[in-house]
């Protein structure tokens, strides 16, 4: 029998309070813990398409079957049945106004929104599109709307307007996001990507002429100076040479959600797995032989315990958290994974007894 010495702070099992955020968001993938919730378990479908998290600490998940609160526990279903306004039960996203406020983006009723308890369709639905994609309040207030092949409108001081971008008239916009100078980005599927100046409202256009990866862009996210885009065919990342650069480590993925923690590292959803880019440009990357629900994996979320939400295509919601035990397998030096005896010596080493 061979044994094999391992260090005591291999089998660390507890964190300190002070240092958990930390850890949390920056040990190897590989050590999280994989928790899985599906039809089964309470979901109108195992298909989800975004998550966010409200001011109360609930979840809330897009579906084509519903819109869903999660409380951890269970899962409270909202749809057609139940919002009798509502034209279908099909959300494509939800976004968070700081009133609290959610914008609910829907296949065939427009925006909904959800505040103080109570829903209903957006003042001015009308003048919208029925199929709306997405949503994004800016910070000087102004809420952009997404439409599914009509362009973008925005509601300002109360009052919806369409805005004028004949580029993407009959595009459909999938994602915005706004950078430190307060102009708008805008991702739209086969259009590339638009920016919209703060002060001139001046519109600049990137294609794949200017070095986009693909024109079909799924999500746009500016983040410590850069613009990530997660595309059909990898991230593009707009740099302080504005430049269009690709990253090569996800060069042909399929990224639908590009996110950021609070610890500056940066997640990728993607249709082949999850993926991270550490703030030491440190890369990982998991799948579902790794534990993950599905490969296909559509949106991300960090709730208030420092856990990782992701939902997926196929496998429904997945929570990833860091648990007090450590799997010490053959990748970390075991000689076999039949392992018969663990003891430990006075100076703190552990022997381990395995049958190799």
């Amino acid at each position: 029998m061979r044994y094999l010495k391992i260090q005591i702070f291999l089998f660390l099992l507890c964190w300190l309070v002070s240092g958990w955020a930390h850890a949390q968001y920056s040990q190897p993938l590989q050590e999280y813990v994989i928790e899985v919730w599906s039809a089964e378990q309470g979901l109108p479908s195992n298909n989800l398409r975004f998550i966010t998290k409200d001011k109360n600490g609930f979840l809330w998940i897009a579906t084509f079957n519903g819109l869903v609160r999660f409380d951890g526990n269970r899962f409270k279903n909202y749809d057609a049945e139940n919002l009798a306004f509502l034209k279908s039960s099909s959300f494509y996203s939800i976004n968070l106004q700081a009133d609290g406020t959610l914008f609910i983006a829907t296949q065939s009723s427009g925006v909904i929104t959800l505040k103080q308890g109570k829903f209903s369709p957006l003042s001015g639905n009308n003048k919208l599109p029925k199929s709306i994609q997405t949503t994004f309040q800016d910070k000087q207030g102004i809420t952009w709307i997404g439409a599914r092949n009509a362009g973008v409108y925005r509601l300002k001081d109360g009052k919806i307007e369409k805005f004028n971008l004949p580029a993407f008239e009959n595009l459909s916009v999938r994602s915005f996001t706004q950078d430190s100078q307060g102009n708008v980005w805008i991702a739209t599927e086969g259009g590339g990507v638009a920016r919209i100046a703060q002060q001139t409202r001046n519109v600049h256009i990137f294609t794949e002429a200017n070095g986009l990866p693909s024109n079909i862009v799924n999500s746009i996210y500016y983040h410590d100076g850069n613009v990530y885009i997660g595309t059909e065919n990898g991230l593009g990342v707009y740099g302080t040479d504005k430049k269009w650069h690709v990253e090569d480590r996800l060069k042909g993925s399929s990224i639908n959600q590009v996110i950021s923690d609070a610890n500056s590292n940066l997640w990728f959803a993607t249709d082949e797995g999850l993926g991270r880019i550490m703030h030491n440009n440190a890369f990982e990357f998991i799948t579902e032989k790794d534990g993950l629900p599905s490969r296909q994996v559509s949106c991300i979320v960090f709730d208030n315990e420092n856990n990782i939400w992701i939902t997926t295509k196929r496998g429904g919601l997945g929570q990833l958290k860091l648990s007090n035990f450590k799997n010490i397998t053959p990748k970390n030096g075991l000689s076999y994974r039949g392992v018969n005896i663990v003891e430990g010596a006075p100076d703190g080493t552990i022997y381990i007894g395995s049958d190799n």
